[in-house]
């Protein structure tokens, strides 16, 4: 097993073990996820910043969702983070000391008792070269890069369990990206959007994947 994939498998194995870490007693520990604060503007052509974004906090979620479901925990639905946030962005003030009271606030209406949230603040992405990938076998075909601030909040205990004081840097390596570009590809219009729409996910689930291997995993 290369180095990349053995690193994919840890992290699953980790986020199991973060998120079975958190449910100490019973009943379930709720899990909220909060919309990512994007710090960059990054996103691949011809893919619409939103709808970028989008489907990176999609696919973010779902990493989320399978070590909280894992482990015996649930996740806070959309319809109550909605109710919650109303029509405002979770945003943390500029003091750190208020940070913990900005959480507080939030969770008022929540109701969960760990709460995550996200600022992404660079992206990367490429594809190896195939003669790069055959001389060195323990290559992935491609390598997302984010550097990202978490904060994780614990109601139970009241305090920052993660505060988001350093950027955190990690890289996920996954298969060959592909192209986006209309003209490079074959087939018929439909059989192309696809393809695109497709390969903007896969880059999405990368970055999402990255993100989740920037997480401080805690030893219990």
């Amino acid at each position: 097993m290369n180095s990349f994939l053995s690193r994919s498998v840890i992290a699953g194995l980790l986020l199991t073990l973060t998120f079975s870490g958190f449910a100490q007693t019973k009943p379930k520990q709720r899990i909220a996820l909060l919309p990512i604060e994007f710090k960059t503007s990054y996103a691949p052509k011809p893919a619409k910043q939103d709808e970028f974004r989008a489907y990176v906090q999609d696919a973010l979620e779902n990493e989320i969702t399978k070590g909280a479901q894992a482990a015996g925990n649930e996740m806070v639905t959309a319809t109550e983070l909605k109710l919650a946030l109303g029509e405002n962005k979770f945003k943390l003030p500029g003091d750190s000391k208020k940070h913990i009271d900005a959480f507080q606030d939030l969770n008022e209406n929540l109701k969960a008792d760990i709460i995550v949230y996200f600022q992404l603040e660079s992206v990367s992405q490429k594809s190896f070269s195939p003669g790069e990938v055959l001389n060195n076998p323990k290559l992935p075909q491609s390598e997302t890069k984010v550097k990202a601030r978490i904060w994780i909040y614990m109601a139970k205990d009241d305090l920052l369990e993660q505060d988001g004081d350093t950027a955190r840097e990690s890289v996920y390596g996954g298969q060959y990206l592909g192209t986006l570009d209309n003209r490079e590809l074959t087939g018929s219009p439909d059989a192309k959007a696809l393809e695109i729409t497709n390969g903007i996910k896969r880059r999405a689930m990368y970055i999402a994947k990255a993100m989740m291997l920037a997480l401080k995993f805690r030893d219990r």
